[in-house]
Formats: structure tokens, C-alpha cells, sequence
């Protein structure tokens, strides 16, 4: 009876809200601001590497590139200079 009882429970909470209703209410707006952060990616990344680092936004560029092991790894292995340089530009800001 109690594992008939947990089945009931569990697929009346997985069905509590309405299908196709997205995410859970409260991931709306973080779920909202990734998506919308994800289609400007995807609009600047048919670019060259160069004009798509000028163009993302720089706040989520530098965010990305703050990571003491990224900088530590990439800068010891970029051969681009135009791009290393830009990228320490960035973190500079």
C-alpha cells in the first residue's frame, strides 16, 4: 500500500501543472535571461573569432574568461596574439 500510495503521490505532482507550461515558475526568469543571452549568441557566432568577441556581450565575455584556470591555460597556449591581446583588454575593464 505504501509504495502504491508514493507511485500516486509522485505522478499527481508530475502532472500537477499543465502540459507545455515550460519551466517550473520559479526558474521563468533565470530560464528567460539564458535563453535570450544564448539567441544573441547565436546571432554573432557565424562571425570570425575577432568580430565575435567585440560583438558578444562584454560583461558575459568577461565572466567567462575570469576563471583563474581559463586564463592560466589559455594564455599559456593561445597563438593568437590579436585574440590574447583582446582577451586581456577585457579582463582589464
Amino acid at each position: 500500500m505504501g509504495a502504491e500510495l508514493t507511485l500516486k503521490l509522485m505522478f499527481e505532482r508530475l502532472f500537477a501543472e499543465e502540459m507545455g507550461g515550460g519551466y517550473p515558475r520559479e526558474r521563468v526568469i533565470p530560464e528567460q535571461r539564458n535563453a535570450r543571452i544564448l539567441n544573441e549568441v547565436k546571432q554573432i557566432t557565424h562571425n570570425d573569432l575577432m568580430t565575435i568577441l567585440k560583438t558578444i556581450d562584454q560583461d558575459f565575455l568577461k565572466d567567462t574568461i575570469s576563471g583563474k584556470y581559463f586564463q592560466e591555460y589559455f594564455f599559456e597556449n593561445c597563438q593568437d596574439d590579436e585574440v590574447a591581446a583582446y582577451l586581456k583588454e577585457v579582463l582589464a575593464k
